[in-house]
């Protein structure tokens, strides 16, 4: 077998260590070296490795003088025997079968460098990166675009290198920086044009909460950035680079600049980065050709922070803001420190709702989840046009996202701003029984680490609660866990029209909407979270590959919500992702579009809950703004899709993309006009369901 040497720097890593060592010793591929350099650790470390060399002749243990992790990499690179070398940090750890399966890849395709993917491990729980994921499956069977690939991690850790590429172009880690050598290390090795390959699993573990180290690399993090940035700007590899090579240099490092300073989590450093950024940008504009400079980052980002506008507002200023804990504060920044004083808690609601008149026909409409705010309009004006005056109790979260935005007053006497833990109050309140009915918005709510698909009962989270004058009725977007003694005392309704002993009453009303004739670039959008127990991202992105070689290039497709998804370089004129919005720009985005594409795909298990489970917000959006759906035939029937007032296909999507941008407007017309008869009959269905449960609860 081929040698695959693992080398592994330690300083003062005593309680991980174990963890690392097991995970490299346990490797399926077993001809390998592991070279653990030892950093004049002055905890246990080292004792720790004599104890498994013992046990393993595999490890050789080499000791020097403490000199950093880049030149402890260097030194296992020197004394590795291999014909391929793996890098794994000693505070964390690698799945059994990665050399196994990098190995395979890279000889394969005879590649230099094999990159695959990591799970961050934070507080013990794992969470792939799913950019990196999507990336790697991307460019799985393609040649890697450069300008893509600088775009992944800054890291040496998620990749094997063959041994060869690095001696005979001599790369090894910068000795002057202890920072951000592995970037430099990536970056020089792209200057040699080595031959890539990708491995699309998350073989690697890296650790994200590693105690005593998060405070000082905040501090210094972006500076460490700069620091990094100038030294290999003041090499020759730089100097006598390509324009190209520079340009993807000083991109990578402005971008890994810009993202630091976005980050909420270093928010309490932001004036410290801006600052650094600051005499950056100088720096640049010192050392580089203007003309080159124009063809980075650097006028962006210069025009974006380095201005005194924007350190004045961030130097002084006032602004409300909301924490976590949904208490809404005034902020007051003055020379860069903040001062929170709290302006408005549950208090003023409580006192607020405490004077509100209850009227004799009163329902109050309660969702104490942020999600699930698409369904919470159509059920006030159903409420309202069967006569009753309705109050509407969200999160803060929820009512800054305002899902009433469109919504006319007149469906609704007054809308509440509770915590979830203020709402076990308001429930436990004896102002509940002067309500006809209190409607859960949601029967199961998501609470701290509940898991995704395992919320827990409404009537748990609120265990003491005061019954209204007709009870509680609620819907239900999770039928495997329905409460069956609710649902035989037809107290609960499903969105979808699945479970034949459940009142069907699908709410899908967000106010007025403007219809419009099919746009000349075809518009579709994507809503709801890109992460694959939702939405097959790759769907989409091949599709839109294919159509741009057929020669397809007049659509565009906007994205709305969490999570993250890689758009390669190419498709990003076509492609533009604008994560989580209030609803009103997500409503906006909705009603300029033409189709709505849900990216469900049947081959994956987490979908199949909205053949058999529940619905989508998605569908409801489709409904209300009365927008043609491009789906898979396995999921229209079950939500009132078909062939003329949906585009269903069965195997090719992309086919089915085509048919929606070469459609003619009369055509679009047609699916739309037939559209709206559906939704029509599934309005006439919900209103008069939801009449005949209020009256059988009637009391």
């Amino acid at each position: 077998m081929t040698l695959i040497s693992i080398i592994i720097p330690i300083y003062n890593l005593e309680n991980y260590l174990t963890e690392c060592l097991e995970s490299v010793i346990n490797q399926t591929y077993k001809d390998i070296e592991i070279i653990c350099v030892n950093d004049s650790s002055t905890d246990n470390s080292l004792n720790i490795l004599n104890e498994y060399a013992k046990k393993d002749n595999r490890i050789k243990i080499i000791n020097q003088e403490h000199s950093g992790p880049g030149a402890a990499r260097n030194t296992g690179i020197k004394n590795s025997k291999g014909e391929y070398i793996l890098f794994v940090d000693g505070d964390d750890w690698i799945e059994n079968n990665l050399a196994e399966l990098a190995y395979n890849k890279i000889s394969k395709c005879n590649a230099d460098i094999v990159i695959y993917a990591h799970n961050n491990i934070e507080k013990n729980k794992s969470t792939p990166h799913q950019f990196a994921l999507e990336f790697l499956k991307y460019y799985e069977n393609k040649e890697i675009i450069l300008e893509d690939l600088v775009t992944i991690n800054h890291c040496i850790w998620d990749r094997m290198f063959r041994k060869n590429f690095l001696t005979d172009n001599n790369i090894l880690f910068p000795a002057e920086i202890t920072q951000n050598e592995d970037g430099i290390f990536n970056l020089v090795c792209l200057y040699h044009n080595p031959t890539y390959c990708c491995l699309p699993f998350a073989l690697y573990n890296y650790r994200t909460d590693r105690k005593n180290s998060i405070m000082s690399k905040s501090l210094h993090i972006v500076n460490n950035n700069i620091l990094a940035c100038q030294y290999l700007m003041s090499t020759d590899i730089f100097i006598n680079g390509e324009e190209n090579f520079k340009i993807i240099v000083l991109n990578k490092f402005l971008q890994n600049i810009l993202y630091h300073i976005e980050q909420k989590k270093y928010e309490s450093y932001k004036l410290l980065y801006i600052l650094q950024l600051n005499k950056f940008i100088k720096y640049l504009s010192k050392h580089l050709d203007i003309e080159f400079l124009k063809k980075t980052d650097y006028l962006m980002i210069k025009k974006k922070y380095a201005t005194a506008k924007y350190l004045t507002e961030h130097l002084f200023s006032v602004k409300n803001v909301i924490r976590e804990e949904y208490i809404k504060r005034k902020c007051i920044t003055i020379c860069g420190l903040k001062f929170e004083f709290t302006v408005i808690t549950d208090q003023k609601e409580f006192k607020k709702f405490n004077q509100n008149q209850i009227n004799e026909k009163s329902v109050l409409v309660i969702e104490a989840n942020l999600c699930h705010g698409e369904t919470m309009p159509g059920y006030i004006k159903m409420f309202t046009e069967l006569g009753y005056d309705t109050d509407v109790i969200v999160t803060p979260k929820a009512y800054k996202e305002n899902p009433f935005c469109r919504l006319d007053k007149k469906y609704y006497h007054n809308i509440f701003q509770f915590t979830p833990n203020s709402i076990g109050k308001i429930l436990n309140s004896p102002k509940i029984k002067n309500y006809k009915y209190v409607f859960f918005n949601s029967y199961h709510l998501y609470y701290d680490d509940t898991p995704r698909f395992s919320p827990s009962p409404v009537f748990k989270c609120f265990s003491k609660v005061i019954s209204p004058q007709n009870g509680f009725i609620a819907l239900e977007h999770h039928l495997d866990k329905i409460n069956t003694d609710m649902m035989k005392e037809k107290r609960i309704l499903q969105l979808g029209n699945i479970l034949p002993d459940v009142p069907f009453c699908n709410s899908h009303y967000y106010g007025e909407v403007k219809q419009h004739k099919k746009n000349d670039i075809t518009q579709f959008v994507v809503v709801g979270e890109m992460t694959p127990f939702r939405k097959n991202g790759n769907l989409l992105i091949e599709s839109a590959e294919q159509l741009i070689n057929n020669n397809i290039k007049n659509f565009h497709i906007d994205i709305i919500g969490n999570g993250t998804i890689y758009i390669p370089q190419n498709l990003q004129n076509y492609i533009s992702v604008y994560g989580r919005q209030p609803f009103e720009e997500m409503f906006n985005f909705v009603e300029k579009s033409d189709f709505i594409l849900t990216l469900l795909d049947p081959n994956n298990e987490t979908h199949l809950r909205y053949i058999t489970e529940g619905t989508s917000g998605t569908f409801q959006l489709c409904y209300g703004f009365t927008k043609p759906v491009l789906l898979h035939s396995k999921f229209a029937r079950t939500h009132f899709f078909n062939d003329k007032n949906a585009i269903l296909y069965d195997e090719d999507f992309t086919q089915a993309m085509e048919k929606c941008i070469n459609m003619s407007k009369t055509e679009y017309d047609k699916y739309v006009e037939a559209l709206n008869r559906t939704v029509k009959e599934i309005e006439n269905t919900s209103i008069k369901n939801l009449q005949e449960v209020l009256e059988t609860n009637n009391s």
